[in-house]
């Protein structure tokens, strides 16, 4: 005759709450940022004096190319 438990919960699978606020405390600054930078794109553009395609690869070049090493691989 086996003995029916009741399941157990484990603490650490239950925990990450820390995590979670972390992870959105993260998003949460970076959309602040972008929230408070992209509307100065055209300032920015005037102020260097510089075409449409010009700027875009200059944010292209100063902004996402140095972040490529650090991605993760997608294979």
């Amino acid at each position: 005759m086996s003995v029916h438990t009741a399941p157990t919960f484990d603490h650490h699978a239950l925990s990450g709450a820390k995590e979670q606020w972390a992870t959105r405390a993260v998003f949460l600054v970076a959309g602040l940022a972008m929230a408070a930078w992209a509307p100065l794109v055209p300032f920015a553009k005037a102020r260097v004096g510089v075409e449409d395609g010009a700027l875009g690869l200059l944010l292209l070049c100063l902004g996402s190319a140095p972040s490529w090493p650090c991605r993760s691989p997608v294979c």
